[in-house]
């Protein structure tokens, strides 16, 4: 059962999107499907999960910053400007998210990358999908 799931769900439409996102985003999906398939779910979302971090550090992520959010934060009158540090990554970023919930609505805010070592795809997804539900609503 589990191999005609993962055959409906793995369609050629599915490694193509996800090699243009980037190679090392297929190598990690392709280590959990093969995983998946010769051992069981669990296992090969953790492999999937180990080889994301390998590929973090491996690109330069500080090991301190790969499960906390490394961030200056200082607030004006206009509005907040955020520092990331170390990285932003997909398991550091509800560190993230918490200093979002913090912001006050209303304000500007600008988030300056310059000092992350790494920002991955997973972050800015959800970062993207964060802005776009805080953002308001445009009048019709």
């Amino acid at each position: 059962m589990l191999i005609s799931v993962a055959y409906r769900l793995a369609s050629p439409r599915e490694f193509i999107g996800t090699f243009k996102v980037g190679p090392e985003q297929l190598a990690i999906f392709l280590v959990t499907i093969i995983v998946t398939v010769a051992q069981d779910l669990l296992v090969g979302v953790a492999s999937g999960i180990v080889v994301k971090f390998v590929f973090h550090v491996f690109n330069g992520a500080p090991l301190s910053s790969l499960f906390k959010a490394s961030y200056a934060e200082s607030e004006d009158k206009e509005g907040y400007t955020i520092h990331i540090k170390g990285s932003a990554v997909f398991s550091n970023f509800l560190g993230y998210k918490k200093l979002f919930d913090r912001l006050k609505p209303g304000k500007k805010v600008i988030f300056d990358f310059s000092g992350a070592k790494l920002v991955d795809h997973t972050f800015m997804e959800a970062f993207h999908l964060l802005s776009k539900s805080t953002l308001p609503e445009e009048a019709p």
